[in-house]
């Protein structure tokens, strides 16, 4: 009896130990993030977890736990062996408490103390195990009852938390209390008897199932939850089925002690199934930011786990703080030890969609759980695109940091639904400044400074520098196309990055272009055979090749392309035009691109939730309502020149369930009353968006007159807004020679002026690149306005780009005109927002809200604008149908 009992406590003593060590490394092997609540088995975990060498090492304990339990089974009934193994949480908690300097609460010494009586009365009262024999029915029953256990956990991994842990736990309890069970009838120990006895195949099979179950449920739910859950279904039944089918029994007279002694054992393991998740929330904060941090930081340098490979320094330190390892391993997410790079490059011809690709895949990968961000190299000289024109690059977008980047950056944001910095746009102007500025210091110690190494260094760090502890996956797109001379030290670059990180972090996907020949009747794999080869002659191998076509391609064009080109068939991705841009994800995710990418990476990932994304694309294919929108610009023959406003505008529609057709009108043409009813006859709504220069600027007032006139919605951006203002001066205030300093320098009522922090770049005194009032800044709203009423609140964030500014000096003015500013910069000074009372959606600011507009989150003034455009479409048609029928 004695032998039992030391047995049956070393047993606890081994499983307690056993299941913190493996609680950390199911996380680290987990593919799943620690967020994600459903998603099933992951049959490869296992085969992960016997790659980890601590995981190997608990396997090791918990069989010498079992071994110790089998023996304890020898003499001690079935429920008291069971509260011995359910006694494992005091264990943890108390050996936790003495590592790494936690601090137990009263309640939680009171549970380790409750769990220490309840085992010592359960010892002391405890008989000798049953006389009873069980028969083969007996012992078969057990293997069907583990193979109903494995259809419920199947079922319940299909469950949202909280009922999922839970769910997942006591079915893995059920699991171990039939393992107890079945280890109790065994008919022997040599191996003949084994082979022969199916209590022994169900020891097997529980012992497997139930870890597969208990494994899951702790890759994204609390250990602690799921271990109350295993103690209550692990112990309780088993106990019951020895008492009623086995004949155990207590010491004669002792049977309300024995029973007192287990429930006592049982409930106190329960309660501290808790520990250090009931208080303190602000550490379970820093258990998740350590987890974030992930093991990158490196293994913590202090307590008796300084050998741990996971940073749990708040953890390991005897910092005094309240908390414990079993708060660590819940708090850890499921992250990659190091943020993997992937590297997107074009070949063939430009435009083929290098950005909506990278973007596209960007989503996929987030969409499956991961932290995605994204990086542009434009292999140009000039330091940012904020001076170029528009007709040769496209528009400029603006981040919240203020720095005027690539319109792929755009994509980017709206894809991923994130804000990213500055650094996320890097030209070859940017990094030979750097490099010629650091020479100039000194900074390289009299080198001969050269494209290599220290171009490509400096490239590189501008790459790796996007990595992070909050980071997955980097994916940077290089610019332009292979084979441009302009883009060849980023090619260099990133072929060295794969050298110095392994490859095994870096990812190479090259989009080309298959062309189809008409007269043949062919798609042709050669230009992308010899744009490979390009590649590869520079060191580059790419893992995958987006084939992009007019058409589908078909399964033998992706065997030649797999084997000339020396990727895998299923890395060969078919990507033909789409209807639209937000289909492309889909495409992807159907072309298999995203499995292939976690897998090759051995990134942690979940299954794609679309419901989203398919609302939105119902939205995009299958809208309830259709309106036109006027875009009145100067650059409309290059669409890409107002690419956010556009997308803002069909976001806005989305909203409404409406789809947005743009009428893209040049602005010069509607100069004249004539010309402007001519181009906006029909619209239902316009826009007017942001630009420079005098050329079609008379026009856009004009566009802006007629709207204004015949009621129709307009809302207008940045200079949008000082042409409205231009208007209302002229035609409502009678200052008839209104205008802008930018463009009439000399007029008698400069309605418009430059802002005192800009005169001097306008005096040519200062550069002119990089110097406008750029980056997000905040503006107060005026209560019971239509711009407040849109943002619902009085406060707004919104991105800038601009030198000039409504002039204070005529606000008084203007407003007894009917304007009204209904948004100012905090201190007032600055004019945000302006609208006109009593027209239907009459709206302009200084800002650029396209920047921050979402397909899955519109702009608040972009919706409002497609709002008022609807209603105006519902209430033509309903005037045209009530004349249509006075007429008959």
């Amino acid at each position: 009896m004695l032998v039992s009992l030391i047995a049956a406590i070393v047993a606890a003593l081994l499983y307690g130990i056993a299941s913190v060590i493996q609680a950390i490394a199911v996380r680290a092997a987990s593919h799943k993030p620690a967020a994600d609540a459903s998603g099933g088995v992951d049959p490869g975990l296992v085969v992960r977890l016997l790659h980890q060498w601590r995981f190997v090492a608990s396997i090791c304990l918990d069989a010498l736990g079992f071994i110790a339990q089998l023996i304890a089974l020898q003499r001690l009934p079935l429920f008291a062996v069971q509260a011995f193994v359910a006694a494992n949480l005091a264990v943890t908690a108390v050996v936790a408490s003495w590592v790494i300097g936690v601090t137990l609460s009263l309640r939680e010494w009171a549970a380790v103390l409750g769990v220490v009586a309840g085992v010592g009365l359960l010892g002391s009262s405890a008989g000798a195990e049953g006389a009873a024999q069980v028969g083969a029915v007996f012992k078969l029953s057990l293997i069907v009852a583990i193979a109903g256990l494995a259809l419920v956990g199947l079922a319940a991994a299909k469950l949202n938390d909280p009922w999922r842990t839970t769910a997942l736990g006591m079915t893995a309890g059920f699991g171990y209390g039939v393992l107890s069970i079945a280890a109790r009838v065994l008919n022997g120990f040599s191996p003949v008897e084994l082979a022969r006895d199916p209590a022994a195949y169900a020891v097997a099979a529980a012992g497997i199932i139930s870890f597969m179950f208990y494994a899951t449920a702790l890759e994204s739910g609390s250990v602690t939850v799921a271990t109350a859950a295993v103690v209550l279904s692990e112990t309780i039944p088993p106990a019951v089925i020895g008492v009623i089918f086995l004949g155990d029994q207590t010491r004669p007279g002792l049977a309300v002690v024995a029973w007192g002694g287990f429930f006592i054992a049982v409930a106190s393991a329960v309660m501290l199934a808790r520990f250090g998740e009931a208080h303190h929330e602000e550490d379970v904060a820093r258990a998740d930011a350590v987890a974030h941090r992930g093991a990158n930081a490196g293994p913590a340098a202090c307590g008796l786990l300084f050998w741990w490979s996971v940073d749990l320094q708040f953890f390991l330190c005897p910092t005094g703080h309240h908390g414990s390892l079993i708060v660590a391993a819940s708090s850890l997410h499921s992250r990659p030890v190091q943020t993997r790079h992937l590297f997107v490059t074009g070949g063939v011809a430009s435009s083929l969609g290098k950005g909506l690709t990278a973007s596209s895949l960007g989503r996929l990968l987030k969409l499956r759980g991961l932290r995605v961000t994204m990086q542009k190299l434009d292999p140009y000289l000039n330091v940012d695109p904020g001076t170029m024109n528009p007709f040769q690059h496209g528009e400029v977008f603006v981040t919240d940091d203020g720095t005027e980047t690539d319109l792929d950056v755009g994509h980017y944001e709206r894809f991923l639904d994130t804000n990213l910095a500055g650094e996320a746009n890097v030209t070859t102007g940017q990094i030979y400044s750097t490099v010629i500025a650091n020479e100039r210091r000194g900074a390289y110690l009299g080198d001969t400074v050269q494209v290599i190494p220290h171009i490509t260094n400096e490239i590189k760090s501008r790459i790796l520098q996007m990595a992070g502890d909050d980071v997955d996956v980097v994916i940077t797109e290089v610019g332009g196309t292979v084979g441009d001379i302009e883009s060849q030290p980023f090619l260099e670059a990133i072929r060295q990055i794969r050298h110095e990180i392994g490859r095994d972090r870096c990812f190479f996907l090259h989009v080309s272009l298959l062309p189809y020949i008409g007269p043949s009747g062919e798609l042709k794999t050669k230009p992308t055979q010899h744009s490979v080869a390009a590649l590869r002659s520079i060191g580059i191998q790419p893992d995958a090749i987006v084939a992009r076509s007019d058409r589908p391609i078909n399964a033998g064009l992706k065997r030649k392309i797999s084997l000339m080109c020396d990727v895998d068939e299923e890395a060969v991705v078919s990507a033909p035009d789409a209807p639209s841009i937000y289909d492309i994800p889909k495409v992807l995710h159907a072309e298999g691109l995203d499995a292939y990418v976690v897998r090759r990476l051995g990134l942690p990932f979940r299954d794609v939730d679309w419901s989203e994304w398919d609302d939105l694309l119902r939205r995009v294919h299958r809208p309830a309502h259709s309106i036109t929108i006027a875009l009145v610009g100067k650059y409309v023959d290059l669409p890409d020149a107002y690419l956010s406003p556009a997308e803002a505008l069909k976001a806005g529609g989305f909203a409404n369930d409406a789809q947005v057709n743009i009428r893209w009108v040049i602005s010069d043409a509607c100069e004249e009353p004539e010309g402007a009813a001519s181009e906006l006859e029909g619209v239902d709504g316009v826009l007017i968006p942001g630009g420079f220069g005098v050329r079609g600027i008379e026009g856009k007032i004009g566009a802006i007159r007629y709207a204004r006139e015949h009621g129709i919605p307009i809302l207008g951006l940045c200079l949008g807004l000082q042409c409205m203002v231009i208007e209302v001066a002229r035609d409502l205030a009678g200052l008839a020679e209104a205008d802008s300093t930018e463009f009439n320098p000399d007029t008698p009522y400069p309605v418009i002026a430059t802002m005192a922090d800009q005169e001097d770049v306008v005096a040519g005194e200062r550069d002119m690149g990089g110097t406008m009032r750029l980056g997000l800044y905040p503006a107060s709203l005026r209560p019971g306005t239509r711009v407040e009423e849109l943002y619902e609140s009085t406060t707004a964030d919104e991105r800038h780009r601009h030198r000039y500014e409504v002039n204070n000096s005529y606000r008084a003015v203007l407003e007894q005109a009917g304007l009204v500013f209904s948004g100012l910069s905090p201190d007032g000074h600055l004019v945000e927002f302006a609208e006109l009372a009593g027209h239907p959606f009459f709206v302009g600011t200084q800002a650029h809200p396209e920047f921050l507009s979402r397909p899955t989150r519109p702009h608040p003034l972009f919706s409002g604008l497609i709002a008022a455009a609807l209603a105006r479409s519902k209430a033509a048609s309903s005037a045209a149908g009530a004349r249509a029928v006075a007429s008959a």
